[in-house]
């Protein structure tokens, strides 16, 4: 009895050992995290969110320090500091991605998505994962994803009430070549511009407009500059949880669970918040802005203009991938 309760002794004492040498795993550490939209957005509250959680999850460990407001710089700097490490994390659209992958523009057809559900379920699935593995041949590693949301176009010259309203206006877009090739076959003046510059732009009236989801024109205060909302929802816009691949090649498995599991938890945040902020941001902006429907008769026109830039693009992020992207939408479609 006395040498089994040795050995029991033992065993229990080894059992505290290892568990006391596996929780030493997680090392003190502080990470950059970039941020383009600033303070008051749902990206902001779900950037704050994963720093949070991956301090909690790792006991006080790992801290997280978000920049926001583009202030470590535009998007296309924000990307190159991540593949150099010296950004370690970054919240982010996916068709900024698209500069280093064409892959990552397939979010951003229009008219793809109909629904936060739909989009959700697509992002979550096959397609959204098969993006996410492309990633570290370029330097980084996608760990979720998270939303802008329905875009819309806002101006200051007129309404869009049909398809022919967009013809002739100077609208903003991100420095994609889908969205610029988009707006200009709808007969606008795409210009690229980042988003940090779009304000004055729109202020001066270097820019008729742009296209937004609410929770950026209200945050920036762009309404302030603009007369007029059309509730287009001609694109979703989807973001992504990035980390630089050298700054994820230094962590160990324990560290690397902290930072998967915060992230996955501060994607599903960040879309909640994100949805809750569109509601009431919509009622804002109508007691500041003239906003309008379009009707479905003129958005099926939009979206007839716009199929010669997704035939081309299809080509571009690759047939196999967008008929995939094709029927994972379809599945995810709500019954009727």
């Amino acid at each position: 009895m006395k040498l089994k309760s040795l050995f029991a002794g033992v065993f229990s004492l080894g059992l505290l050992l290892a568990n006391a040498g596996h929780a030493a795993e997680i090392r003190e550490q502080t990470f950059r995290f970039s941020l383009q939209p600033p303070k008051g957005t749902s990206q902001y509250e779900g950037s704050k969110r994963f720093a949070d959680l991956v301090h909690e999850k790792s006991k006080g460990k790992m801290t997280v320090k978000v920049y926001e407001g583009g202030t470590l710089g535009n998007d296309a700097a924000a990307l190159s500091a991540l593949q150099g490490g010296t950004i370690h994390f970054l919240l982010t659209w996916t068709g900024n991605i698209s500069s280093i992958d064409k892959s990552f523009s397939i979010f951003d057809f229009p008219f793809i998505f109909t629904s936060y559900e739909q989009a959700d379920k697509v992002v979550d699935g096959p397609v959204g994962a098969k993006l996410f593995a492309k990633l570290p041949a370029k330097g980084l590693r996608g760990l979720s994803y998270a939303e802008l949301g329905f875009r819309h176009i806002h101006n200051y010259r007129r309404p869009i009430n049909k398809a022919e309203d967009i013809e002739g206006l100077k609208i903003r877009v991100p420095n994609s070549a889908l969205y610029t090739e988009f707006m200009n076959t709808l007969g606008a003046n795409g210009l690229p511009l980042p988003f940090t510059e779009l304000f004055s732009a729109l202020e001066t009236k270097a820019v008729d407009g742009a296209t937004n989801p609410t929770d950026n024109i209200v945050s920036t205060k762009i309404y302030e500059t603009q007369k007029y909302l059309s509730l287009t929802r001609h694109m979703y816009g989807v973001m992504a949880f990035v980390m630089s691949g050298k700054a994820w090649d230094k962590l160990n498995d324990d560290e690397r669970g902290v930072i998967m599991a915060a992230a996955r938890e501060a994607g599903v945040y960040q879309r909640k918040v994100s949805r809750e902020i569109d509601v009431a941001n919509t009622e804002f902006l109508k007691k500041h802005l003239k906003v309008n429907e379009v009707p479905a008769a003129e958005l099926a026109k939009i979206r007839d203009k716009s199929k010669p830039v997704v035939d081309k693009w299809s080509k571009e992020v690759g047939t196999d991938l967008y008929n995939e992207l094709l029927a994972e939408v379809k599945k995810a479609e709500s019954p009727k």
